[in-house]
């Protein structure tokens, strides 16, 4: 349960906000905002996006007309590492390795994380923003320069690559993930175990967006829409998602493609329109988004949020398995239901799917209501 802080004037912060144009970031940060407002009440909260990742203004916009209240602040201090830099990490030839970078690029911006010190608290936007040597380099040096000068951070919900360990020491795991301030929580039991190996204790979550079911419960389906159509919304290379549109249509289904990322997704949603057909629904929002699932005879997905939003929304689910969030939120909903592969289905996977959708729909009830026991934030 979040409890409110003592009162005070001074604000709070929100990093590493990913507002690319990916709906399930924005619920993040919808959910955050929700929360925090609880937890904070009467404070005023500053928002500062990814470093790394492009704003769209289009859905930024949006998004605000509908979200909580917030001050954008622009992107959060940091900066990418250079090629030079990469290439001898990749080569081996940095004494120290990724640890040491780290260290120094914490060094480097104390004073640009210096008026952090006037925060009341400073919270990470969770999600998958631990892995690789880049993003990984500016998401901890960023953390190492708030703890050098005292600002306690708590982040949201995350989810970790096991690869992280290809990077980093089980020694740097411990001592960097070490530097958030508890309760450290994680969406998954694997990132848990992963956690685990380094010696770090982290409370098995759920990711933050459960925390907007009444927002989703008052969303009306979307007008006009077809209630037989499979909607197809995956990401991968071009040839996966055209086997599984195929296979899709071969089993005389109205296919329909969704997306909760239209930038990355956009060339292959084209490719899809021009040689199979398939009208695609590129939401503003992440309301637009759980609209259209309100109305689909079958739902496939790879995407994480779209399986949180299919839950919440109770569509009918058939996930698929490739990505590794989906894998581990899979496992610990039970869903019995899914495909390994986008390139596995076909006509009679696609009708088990839909023969099953009863028993799939009990399951995500099941851990819909198993997920209001669980911690959906970072908060006390």
């Amino acid at each position: 349960m979040t409890e409110a802080h003592a009162a005070t004037d001074r604000p709070i912060a929100i990093l590493f906000a990913n507002m690319k144009g990916n709906v399930g970031d924005f619920a993040i940060l919808h959910a955050m905002l929700k929360t925090l407002a609880t937890a904070h009440p009467g404070q005023s909260v500053d928002v500062y996006a990814h470093p790394l990742a492009a704003v769209d203004t289009v859905r930024m916009d949006a998004f605000r007309a509908l979200a909580p209240a917030y001050d954008y602040r622009g992107v959060s201090p940091g900066r990418r590492l250079g090629g030079s830099t990469m290439m001898a990490l990749k080569l081996g030839a940095l004494p120290g390795g990724l640890g040491t970078v780290i260290d120094r690029l914490a060094r480097s911006k104390a004073n640009d994380f210096q008026p952090f010190t006037h925060y009341d608290a400073v919270y990470v936007a969770g999600g998958e923003q631990w892995n690789g040597r880049r993003l990984g380099a500016v998401m901890f040096s960023t953390l190492k320069a708030l703890s050098d000068l005292g600002v306690p951070v708590r982040c949201y919900p995350f989810s970790v690559k096991p690869k992280i360990a290809k990077f980093y020491s089980s020694k740097n795991i411990a001592r960097l993930f070490g530097m958030l301030r508890p309760v450290m929580v994680v969406r998954d039991a694997s990132t848990a175990e992963f956690l685990g190996k380094s010696g770090l204790t982290a409370n098995v979550g759920t990711d933050s967006v459960f925390a907007l079911q009444d927002e989703v419960n008052v969303i009306a389906p979307a007008a006009g829409r077809n209630d037989e159509r499979i909607l197809l919304a995956a990401t991968g290379t071009y040839e996966m998602l055209a086997a599984a549109a195929s296979a899709l249509i071969a089993g005389g289904h109205t296919v329909e493609a969704l997306t909760t990322c239209e930038p990355e997704d956009r060339e292959n949603l084209e490719r899809l329109k021009l040689d199979f057909g398939i009208a695609y629904h590129a939401p503003v929002t992440w309301q637009d988004f759980v609209a259209e699932l309100k109305v689909c005879k079958l739902f496939v997905t790879n995407r994480l949020h779209g399986l949180i939003f299919s839950t919440l929304a109770l569509a009918p689910l058939f996930p698929v398995t490739n990505r590794e969030k989906v894998r581990a939120f899979v496992t610990d909903a039970g869903i019995r239901h899914h495909a390994k592969s986008l390139t596995e289905l076909d006509a009679k996977i696609i009708s088990d799917a839909i023969d099953g959708r009863a028993e799939t729909r009990a399951q995500m009830v099941a851990y819909a209501l198993r997920s209001r026991d669980l911690r959906q934030t970072p908060l006390p």
